[in-house]
């Protein structure tokens, strides 16, 4: 599972073009979620009121933080400018790529890209990430962090508010969805736990646009599953002659 989530393993076997691009891409973001988490456990350790005893601890967490937010966001950037030009440009990718997927790739591109030139050409007293992450815990308003950085932020936070109501929620959601359809192998045995909940899920009515599903709302998955739609659209045409 590590190997997948991590390497992307079944996109490296089975797409080789799309694979180096998707992996700079998911791990940029790995790395800007273990550079946030550093530097919030290093602000975390320097106000305890144990600081003197963290004092060795939070000075190797915060060059890391600072590290993988570098590294991670020009791997998100490249990766997303890859993606795009593919995206763009790949006769195959022509029918699977929306307006939405090309919006998505540059709100991150523009976000990331505000966050790293907005670092690299802030202005001699700006803050470090360490001062900017101790800054937002005290809520100072007198930290000062640069135009182009703030804008950055702000993109940075709307895109992680944005996230969870798109499709790219995928990267955190698919633990709980294809990883765990693929990994695990429980028996469904009868008066199981896992019996009670397929049962469950069984009883949804699912509301999904295909209408080759005839998901209209009415129909549980149960009747959408031992039914033939194909049957049912000959049924349905022969109905209208």
């Amino acid at each position: 599972m590590i190997e997948e989530i991590l390497f992307l393993k079944s996109l490296r076997e089975f797409n080789r073009r799309l694979w180096l691009p998707s992996f700079f891409f998911h791990f940029g973001l790995y790395l800007a979620i273990a550079a946030v988490g550093c530097a919030a456990l290093a602000t975390a350790c320097g106000l305890s009121s144990f600081g003197t005893r963290f004092s060795a601890f939070v000075h190797v967490l915060a060059p890391i933080a600072t590290f993988a937010g570098a590294v991670g966001a020009a791997l998100i950037v490249a990766g997303a400018c890859w993606l795009l030009m593919h995206r763009t440009t790949d006769p195959a990718l022509k029918n699977s790529t929306h307006a939405g997927d090309i919006f998505n790739l540059l709100f991150f591109i523009a976000a990331f890209a505000l966050l790293i030139g907005g670092y690299l050409l802030r202005a001699p007293g700006a803050a470090s990430l360490g001062e900017f992450a101790r800054g937002a815990v005290h809520f100072d308003r007198g930290i000062r962090i640069g135009a182009a950085f703030g804008a950055g932020l702000i993109l940075a936070s709307m895109l992680l508010a944005y996230i969870p109501y798109t499709h790219m929620a995928h990267f955190i959601a698919k633990y709980f969805t294809w990883h765990a359809v693929r990994w695990d192998d429980r028996r469904n045995e009868r008066g199981s736990g896992l019996e009670s909940k397929v049962a469950a899920s069984l009883g949804y009515k699912p509301t999904w646009s295909a209408p080759h599903v005839g998901a209209d709302g009415q129909r549980t998955w149960a009747e959408i599953a031992t039914s033939n739609p194909t049957s049912e659209a000959q049924t349905a045409r022969e109905t209208q002659k």
